[in-house]
């Protein structure tokens, strides 16, 4: 349970990272994992994409691996167990929609074109 507890936060966080880069990039805000690891690991910006699109994927077998093979236990617990798991999926599929639609990750003549939606 730990470690899909961990694979979903990672996903999470790591298709934020995917999705908020341009916006990061362009802010000078360097709080991204695509940017560390490219200055850690010296790689250009596509090739660091790449890594943590990868790394992200990875997870994401993780996840769908661990939750496929959860033990059965009582009923009453496994009840709970699979509300858990569907809980931990929603919310690594809503953040993905969300970084989709949100007017924060888009650009600023995007956001004007869409009407001029406020950012977070």
């Amino acid at each position: 349970m730990r470690r899909l507890t961990v694979a979903s936060h990672r996903v999470v966080c790591w298709a934020n990272d995917l999705a908020s880069l341009k916006k990061e990039l362009a802010s000078g805000d360097v709080h991204n994992l695509v940017m560390v690891m490219a200055r850690a690991e010296d790689l250009g910006l596509q090739e660091a994409v790449d890594r943590v699109a990868r790394m992200h994927d990875a997870e994401v077998r993780t996840f769908v691996s661990l939750s496929s093979r959860l033990p059965s236990f009582e009923a009453v617990v496994d009840e709970h167990l699979g509300r858990y798991v569907a809980v931990l999926q929603a919310r690594m599929r809503g953040n993905l929609d969300w970084s989709r639609e949100a007017a924060r990750y888009r650009s600023e003549i995007e956001r004007q074109t869409a009407g001029g939606a406020r950012t977070l």
